[in-house]
């Protein structure tokens, strides 16, 4: 058993695992050169491996390179994870911190022929410095995922904290029993934890940076570049999944900014976008919790408000209407007033399909642009089946389909 956790096999097997993940995170490195988190993370996976590998080379090189600069290696690897991490949540970050650790280790290893020739206080010394550096490491991780909840950030969290307690362990034991005293198979159980953890830990680096990738893709398909709400896709998705996860009434409403085109002819269309991102952020700040909210095409938005009655929803609504009347927009040294027309259909849990829904908000907010906009117009299934039917016959009579004149009257 001992010859199969032979402490410098599982040390160059070690070495060999983080040199691969350096070599995956440098690519990336090389496509997003500014990217200074991946640059912390390349070097520290450089370090480590290079460190590892001299440490595996005990009985073959000299000791001062093996046990001097190889520990200073490994205990430099671990505080530019830390500085890595920082860098990725986009906080201050000075990297000479991380010449801290290892300044500490050269300083007592070729400073002091005592400690340099005492095993014990060696294994002392680096098991202090990455108990230290690796919780440093796995609360950074885990501080981010307030902000960010990608999942690998709990695991790195996880595998930097045992990572730690196994070193702190290591230190206990020191205290207790001589080094020289542990049987070997005692030192290859320790080796075999801490090649496991810090591989796991490490590739759990690697593995947020792909997911913030992920998450950034995907936030691009689903979010309104110019609002930061939901596009119209990610908009119907959200509200699928609320349908689905109660079965009470809501409602949907679609909400569309009257006399948008003369916004657009007298500002540009610079002051046209200032508008739409005014609107967005005061109607976000008056939604109740749960609401869904997104930019549906052009000055057009939808809102639906689950677990919630009719007449609720009108008067969240004409509260909507009225904060969109009274707050001024901000366009250069001009004061824009804008108003906002609202539709309003009411979701009964038998109506499975959101374009139904939608149909009927549409024809609510036809009626209030035609009866003078700035208004808030509610229709209930049954009434809204009744005026899609009508107008589909004023339409038909008319030769022009019915939302021509309901783009007019915009």
């Amino acid at each position: 058993m001992s010859e199969l956790l032979n402490v410098s096999t599982l040390m160059l097997c070690l070495s060999t695992g983080l040199a691969i993940i350096c070599v995956f995170v440098t690519a990336n490195w090389l496509r997003e050169r500014s990217n200074a988190a991946l640059f912390f993370w390349a070097l520290a996976y450089f370090t480590s491996a290079t460190g590892v590998f001299l440490l595996s080379l005990r009985g073959l090189a000299p000791e001062w390179l093996v046990a001097g600069v190889g520990n200073a290696l490994t205990t430099y690897a671990m505080p530019l994870y830390w500085v890595g991490i920082r860098a990725f949540d986009d906080r201050p970050v000075n990297p000479l911190w991380a010449t801290v650790p290892p300044a500490i280790w050269l300083g007592l290893y070729f400073g002091l022929p005592t400690f340099q020739n005492d095993l014990g206080a060696r294994i002392l010394g680096a098991s202090v410095l990455m108990v230290v550096t690796s919780v440093l490491v796995a609360g950074a991780g885990w501080r981010g995922r307030a902000k960010e909840p990608l999942p690998a950030r709990t695991w790195l969290s996880v595998f930097f904290g045992l990572h730690a307690a196994v070193y702190a362990l290591r230190l206990i034991v020191t205290l207790v029993q001589p080094p020289e005293s542990i049987a070997s198979l005692t030192n290859g159980i320790f080796m075999f934890s801490l090649f496991a953890l810090a591989l796991m830990g490490g590739f759990s680096i690697f593995v947020m940076t792909r997911e913030r990738l992920e998450f950034r893709y995907r936030r691009e398909a689903e979010i309104d570049s110019l609002t930061g709400i939901f596009n119209r896709r990610a908009f119907i998705k959200a509200v699928d999944r609320c349908r689905e996860q109660s079965k009470a009434q809501g409602a949907l409403a679609l909400l569309d900014l009257d006399h948008f085109k003369r916004i657009n002819d007298t500002y540009g269309h610079a002051g046209g976008d200032e508008t739409l991102m005014a609107f967005s952020r005061l109607v976000i700040a008056q939604l109740p919790q749960g609401a869904v909210f997104g930019r549906i095409g052009g000055e057009e938005f939808a809102l639906y408000l689950p677990d919630c009655e009719l007449e609720d929803a009108r008067a969240t609504c004409e509260r909507l209407r009225e904060a969109v009347e009274r707050a001024p927009v901000r366009l250069g040294p001009q004061e824009l007033r804008m108003t906002v027309s609202i539709g309003l259909s009411a979701d009964v849990a038998s109506y499975a399909d959101i374009n139904f829904l939608l149909g009927i908000a549409d024809r609510g907010l036809y009626i209030s642009k035609r009866n003078g906009r700035n208004r808030v117009t509610a229709l209930n299934a049954s009434a809204g089946l009744k005026l899609i039917a009508s107008l589909m016959a004023e339409s038909k009579d008319a030769g022009r389909p019915d939302r021509d004149g309901l783009r007019q009257a915009t």
